[in-house]
């Protein structure tokens, strides 16, 4: 089954800490990196899922939770969310303090 999936927010400026907000119809695998402007990944410091009975209603789901949020920790300004292979740019990243 290929996945389905949505960035619903990035934000967290003007903390250190990148929170997104999103959901995909895979129960098992929430495939969310941090990408710095060098190229670097890192993983979420915290990851969880998320409940989301408009998604679950919307794509006919057998589980509950298909929502996750995903915080990282930053080392550097962030330059994009890498979700499911693909790129999300992060808006404004300057904003952003670090630790």
């Amino acid at each position: 089954m290929v996945a389905t999936w949505f960035v619903d927010s990035i934000n967290g400026h003007p903390l250190w800490v990148l929170f997104v907000r999103g959901w995909c119809t895979d129960p098992a695998t929430i495939d969310v990196k941090l990408e710095y402007p060098d190229g670097a990944l890192q993983d979420p410091n915290v990851l969880c899922r998320e409940l989301r009975s408009d998604v679950v209603a919307a794509h006919n789901l057998d589980f509950p939770w298909p929502g996750f949020i995903a915080e990282f920790h930053l080392a550097r300004p962030p330059a994009a969310i890498l979700a499911w292979g693909n790129r999300v740019p992060v808006g404004d990243p300057e904003r952003y303090c670090t630790l």
